[in-house]
């Protein structure tokens, strides 16, 4: 309780901090460190990690990586964060799920990649392409359902989604102007952390969709507000 009363500004100096010794550490064991720290902030703040997770979704290529325990490790920033929300889930766990077609729909994926492992010919490649589409997004979509049980909430969620965009957008332009990015058809496109000039755009368009329903829904809510102080 501490920690959730403390000022706004003291909360964001202390997960900015968190964030730069996680991003320049390399040592493994600090890395675990790091993770615990989170873990506890987002016992007390589940919601706050879950934004985050949402905010750093474009930045999947910057991997976290380092060898520990025999092996090579690769995690993307938001299934790091994802890893650290585990006990806010357990503890935050719901009582009851939500029974409607979005929980079949997210049921019946689960279920269709599951059997495509009998035709499964390469492991590895299989192993990733379920944590990176299916396991992290079905486990955002369980915490969102679970976490975002208000409007306020959810416009949060997804203002940290389009902010993560924006963010991206800008780095690409940045990087666009001092003249790097992909020729094609005679043309320096804006490739700025993609894998593509492609990639970036088609996140950049689901972005601008995002972004024009922010503006939509806080448009209406402005005229509401009017409404309501003139009457």
């Amino acid at each position: 309780d501490g920690w959730v009363t403390r000022p706004a500004w003291q909360q964001g100096f202390v997960w900015l901090l968190l964030l730069l010794v996680y991003y320049f550490a390399e040592w493994p064991w600090l890395l675990l460190l790091c993770a615990i720290v989170a873990a506890l902030g987002f016992l007390a703040q589940p919601r706050i990690g879950l934004a985050l997770a949402l905010l750093v979704l474009p930045f999947y290529e910057f991997h976290k990586e380092f060898d520990w325990l025999g092996r090579h490790w690769q995690i993307p920033p938001t299934q790091a964060i994802l890893l650290c929300l585990l006990p806010a889930a357990w503890a935050y766990r719901p009582t009851s799920l939500k029974r409607d077609r979005w929980q079949g729909v997210a049921l019946s994926w689960l279920a269709i990649m599951l059997l495509s492992a009998f035709g499964v010919w390469y492991w590895p490649a299989y192993r990733i392409g379920m944590m990176n589409l299916v396991i992290t997004p079905l486990f955002l979509f369980f915490l969102i359902r679970t976490w975002a049980t208000t409007r306020q909430h959810a416009h949060t969620l997804v203002f940290a989604l389009a902010a993560g965009g924006i963010l991206i957008a800008g780095i690409g332009l940045i990087d666009w102007m001092q003249g790097r990015g992909t020729l094609a058809d005679g043309m320096r496109r804006l490739t700025g952390l993609g894998y593509s000039s492609n990639h970036t755009a088609l996140y950049l368009i689901r972005t601008l969709a995002i972004a024009v329903g922010l503006m939509l829904a806080a448009s209406r809510k402005t005229k509401w507000l009017r409404r309501t102080t003139l009457q």
